[in-house]
């Protein structure tokens, strides 16, 4: 076994590893030891085209399943003595569907499921960020969900799902809160 940690960043459709959310995530596990890989996916819709449709949404998750898979082949999870999996949207999913199909005893941190992601998370140790206003996820089905499961929830009051609310300064409060309860969480 390697002395090594490793994370593994599954971004959402839109959402990419340099947006802020996911590049300080990389950035903080870097930090703390972490080997980072980036998922990448090259998806034939944009995330308006996919919302509310739920067959283009299977579409699009099969799609990036077998990017995703094809980029980790060669991983030997089993080697790292610590897997931190950072997802944000449907990149949650295909976190927690992989890890649950490879048997990959891996840490979440949760950046605006999607309904379908809880399916996954029976039993892991895993932070849920959600924003109240999410148009994505509704936040009834993210407490009931975060309850049942056992997980902790953080809440962004009026935030949609990039977990912004239109008002930069508070935005930027609310990605320190976030980056503080992921510290408190992992570190």
């Amino acid at each position: 076994m390697y002395a090594e940690k490793l994370a593994v960043i599954f971004p959402g459709i839109g959402y990419t590893h340099d947006k802020p959310l996911l590049y300080y995530a990389k950035e903080m596990a870097r930090e703390h030891g972490y080997k980072v890989i980036e998922i990448t996916y090259k998806l034939p819709y944009k995330s308006h085209e996919v919302k509310g449709k739920e067959e283009v949404m299977h579409s699009v998750f099969e799609i990036a399943l077998k990017q995703t898979i094809d980029q980790l082949k060669d991983v030997e999870f089993d080697r790292y003595e610590e897997v931190l999996f950072i997802g944000k949207s449907i990149g949650t999913t295909l976190a927690g569907y992989y890890a649950w199909k490879n048997e990959i005893n891996a840490i979440h941190i949760v950046l605006t499921p999607v309904a379908e992601t809880f399916k996954f998370l029976e039993g892991v140790k895993a932070i849920v960020f959600h924003g109240t206003a999410d148009a994505w996820c509704d936040t009834e089905l993210a407490r009931k969900q975060c309850c049942e499961l056992n997980l902790p929830l953080h809440e962004i009051q009026g935030a949609n799902h990039s977990l912004e609310t239109k008002e930069t300064i508070k935005d930027i409060k609310n990605l320190k809160g976030v980056f503080k309860q992921i510290e408190v969480f992992l570190f």
